[in-house]
């Protein structure tokens, strides 16, 4: 991808993740100190359009539900981040309890359906989901007994409709 003078400029720190919402063509890049920015792809090259101060520590993990219409962010900093990705707002934030490690879209949007996130929790193999929609941010369900260390990925399988995940043996 072509970027212009000015756009590298815009990077004061490390970029963590990049991620790319085909959906709308934008990239999506995060870098160490939180700042969440959305990036238009052009026929030749990327045209920067908006960024967040989304996290006070470093991001985690970043993830696009399955439509391409919602991005999740985690951080150090005990938040997930809720964007709209066509009009590039927070539209949620969820203050966490626990310090967080991954997270992942565990269903799509569809008519009449809501998108729930699973977060894992960064000390252990915890898993909290919530429907960042509804029920004022809170955990709706919690798996326990599934995972004894912490989890290093995780991503949903539509057909089956399950989770797969990798953990650390320690």
């Amino acid at each position: 991808i072509k970027m212009t003078t000015q756009d590298k400029s815009t990077f004061k720190t490390k970029i963590t993740h990049i991620i790319m919402a085909e959906t709308y063509d934008f990239l999506i890049s995060v870098s160490m100190d939180g700042i969440i920015k959305f990036w238009k792809k052009k026929l030749i090259g990327i045209e920067f359009v908006k960024q967040y101060k989304a996290h006070s520590n470093n991001i985690q993990s970043i993830n696009i539900c399955k439509d391409g219409s919602l991005l999740a962010s985690v951080s150090n900093d005990k938040n997930c981040c809720i964007f709209d990705i066509s009009t590039f707002d927070m539209i949620s934030r969820i203050n966490l309890t626990f310090l967080p490690s991954i997270c992942c879209w565990i269903h799509h949007t569809k008519k009449n359906v809501t998108a729930m996130i699973a977060i894992s929790h960064s000390k252990n193999g915890l898993i909290s989901i919530f429907k960042p929609k509804q029920f004022d941010n809170k955990i709706i369900y919690e798996i326990k007994d599934i995972h004894k260390y912490k989890i290093l990925c995780m991503k949903y399988n539509e057909k089956y409709e399950c989770v797969k995940g990798n953990i650390t043996n320690k």
